[in-house]
C-alpha cells in the first residue's frame, strides 16, 4: 500500500526586539498536510509597552512621507546585489514581484534595524524560504526606537514572576505596566491561556 505520511502543524516564535519599550516578535507556522513539502507562513507584531498599543510600520517614518516608496526602493536594491550573487535566489520578475506583494504589516524590529519580510513563493522559489531585506538604523527614522527611552520603560514594565503561559517559565513572556496591557499583548500573540500560579 502507500506510504503513511502523517501531517504536521509547528508553531515557533522568535523575540528579535525587546528593547526601550518596544516588544517586536514574530511566528513562523508550518504546516504539512502531503506533498512535496510542507509550507510555512511568518506573521509579527510589534507593540509599544507603555501603551500597550501595537506599531505599524507608518510609525517609523515622518508623517506623509512616502515610506512604502522608499522600502521597496531598497529591497529592490539589496535584491538586485543578491541576484548577482545568486541569479536563482529569486524568480525572474522579481523586482514586479517586489512592488506587488509589499505588505506593511510584514515586518519586525531587529537590534540592527528594521526587517521586511516576503512569504514563500512571493518573490522566490520554495529553497530560497522567507525572503528577508534589512533596513539598516540610519536609513530610517528612529529605528530602533531612541534608547533613551529605556529607563523611563523601565519605570513602569516589569516582569511578572507571578504569571506564566503554558509550557514556559514564570514570566516568561508576560509583561505588565500596572493594567496587564502586556498579558493582553502575550495572549493576543501567543494564543495561549494566561493563568496565575500560586
Amino acid at each position: 500500500g502507500y506510504p503513511f505520511r502523517p501531517y504536521e502543524a509547528i508553531l515557533n516564535y522568535q523575540v528579535p526586539y525587546y528593547e526601550n519599550c518596544y516588544l517586536s516578535a514574530y511566528r513562523d507556522q508550518y504546516e504539512y498536510t502531503g506533498g512535496a513539502h510542507g509550507s510555512t507562513i511568518r506573521l509579527s507584531d510589534t507593540w509599544n509597552l507603555k501603551t500597550g498599543a501595537r506599531i505599524p510600520l507608518s510609525r517609523f517614518f515622518p508623517r506623509g512621507s512616502n515610506y512604502r516608496k522608499f522600502l521597496i526602493d531598497q529591497i529592490v536594491k539589496q535584491a538586485e546585489h543578491n541576484m548577482h550573487q545568486n541569479p536563482d535566489i529569486y524568480f525572474a520578475d522579481y523586482k514586479t514581484r517586489i512592488y506587488k506583494y509589499f505588505d506593511p504589516e510584514s515586518y519586525y524590529l531587529t537590534p540592527s534595524g528594521l526587517c521586511i519580510y516576503y512569504q514563500q513563493y512571493t518573490i522566490a522559489p520554495y529553497a530560497t524560504g522567507i525572503a528577508l531585506f534589512l533596513i539598516c538604523t540610519e536609513r530610517c527614522n528612529g529605528i530602533p526606537p531612541a534608547s533613551n527611552s529605556l529607563d523611563r520603560c523601565r519605570e513602569k514594565d516589569r516582569i511578572l514572576s507571578r504569571w506564566k503561559l503554558p509550557g514556559k517559565k514564570a514570566g516568561a513572556f508576560a509583561l505588565s505596566n500596572g493594567d496587564r496591557s502586556g498579558l493582553r499583548l502575550a495572549t493576543r500573540f501567543t494564543g495561549a491561556k494566561i493563568f496565575r500560579t500560586a
